[in-house]
């Protein structure tokens, strides 16, 4: 269990280091606060031997997570281009749900694991229906950027 977390944690740092030095334009103190905030929640309730309630905010932040890159779902139905959607999230969220999914069903039997994924079978999915429909990246209109299409 530790190696896991810890792994998460360091990639965890990684990535918002990552995304503190090129993100412009964002309120970078709100999201902090919040995550912060759920890092908070989550020991005070690991402290009085909360499993349940960890569980379930683990369920809701999980969802919420998988279903981020539909965020830019307007757009990619105005534009009819995925270029503001990262196809590499998109597909490595779909392949996470798939192993957690099998895991949570085949050996654990868990329904705080199969649960949320099979919800982000459905986000995941729908995600990978806009890339097939429209194409991985490129501009809308142009046909000197025109997207790749996704063979299924």
């Amino acid at each position: 269990v530790y190696i896991p977390a810890l792994t998460g944690i360091a990639a965890a740092i990684f990535c918002s280091a990552i995304y503190d030095r090129y993100s412009k334009e964002v309120k970078k103190a709100s999201l902090y606060r919040v995550a912060f905030g759920i890092i908070g929640a989550s020991t005070a309730l690991f402290m009085q031997e909360q499993s349940y309630l960890i569980g379930i905010m683990g369920c809701v932040i999980s969802v919420c997570l998988l279903a981020a890159p539909l965020a830019a779902l307007s757009t990619v139905l105005r534009d009819k281009s995925t270029a503001s959607m990262p196809f590499s999230t998109s597909a490595i969220n779909s392949l996470n749900v798939v192993v957690w999914l099998t895991y949570g069903l085949l050996v654990a039997d868990d329904v705080m694991i199969w649960g949320p994924n099979v919800l982000g079978l459905f986000v995941c999915g729908a995600q990978m229906v806009l890339f097939a429909k429209f194409g991985i990246g490129g501009s809308g209109g142009s046909k000197a950027n025109a997207p790749q299409k996704l063979q299924m």
